[in-house]
């Protein structure tokens, strides 16, 4: 049976900051923040044992589904974004698990600067990927009209595609002047989803 590197690599990133965890162990309280609200202050703990080996095993079982939907479209011609799509989790694990574990220890870490961030810069990479996708049944702007015209799949992935890069630098901004923070994410979010859809159908009503 052939082995999926992309799975075995991805698997083994999501695991590694266990290691790290192992190793501050001692050091670790009892219970650690496992999320934070807006301004950065924590509102939800989790048991060591559970963010130090749970975290890294859930997000690695995730990664793992995400890798076995999404392998089997595409190929070795597989999408960029569906490519992006297979290391998101890693990436994503080894980022918050260990800024996790060394907030947990009294490091100064601004989490409402990094969160903001690194949820601008995905947004950017998706943005810039949506308009190169080719028609599929798992990423880009699934709807009714997409999936039965080319011609407007093309289009509302190049229009979604600058609602996401926007959106992320809008993030980005955001994070470092913290103005309405709520209301800016939130908006975004609903832009980013409601505006290529509506775009989708007004291309259908023009007969696209």
């Amino acid at each position: 049976m052939k082995i999926d590197k992309t799975l075995f690599i991805t698997s083994a990133l999501c695991l590694a900051p266990i290691l790290l965890g192992v190793l501050l162990y001692d050091r670790l309280p009892d219970m650690i923040p496992i999320h934070f609200d807006f301004a950065g202050d924590p509102d939800n703990w989790g048991a060591k044992p559970f963010v130090v080996f749970g975290m890294p095993a859930l997000l690695c079982l995730l990664n793992i589904v995400c890798n076995v939907s999404t392998r089997k479209y595409g190929g070795e011609n597989q999408s960029m974004l569906l490519k992006f799509a297979r290391w998101l989790i890693a990436v994503i694990a080894l980022i918050v698990v260990p800024i996790t574990l060394f907030k947990a220890i009294g490091a100064d870490i601004p989490i409402e600067v990094i969160v903001p961030v690194l949820v601008g810069v995905i947004f950017i990479i998706i943005g810039n990927y949506l308009p190169k996708t080719k028609q599929n049944p798992v990423a880009g702007v699934r709807v009714k009209w997409t999936m039965e015209s080319a011609e407007n799949w093309r289009r509302t992935s190049r229009f979604s595609g600058y609602l996401f890069i926007i959106g992320g630098f809008v993030m980005i901004l955001n994070a470092f002047l913290a103005l309405f923070w709520i209301p800016v994410f939130f908006g975004i979010l609903i832009a980013m989803i409601a505006g290529p859809i509506l775009y989708s159908y007004h291309l259908h009503k023009k007969g696209i």
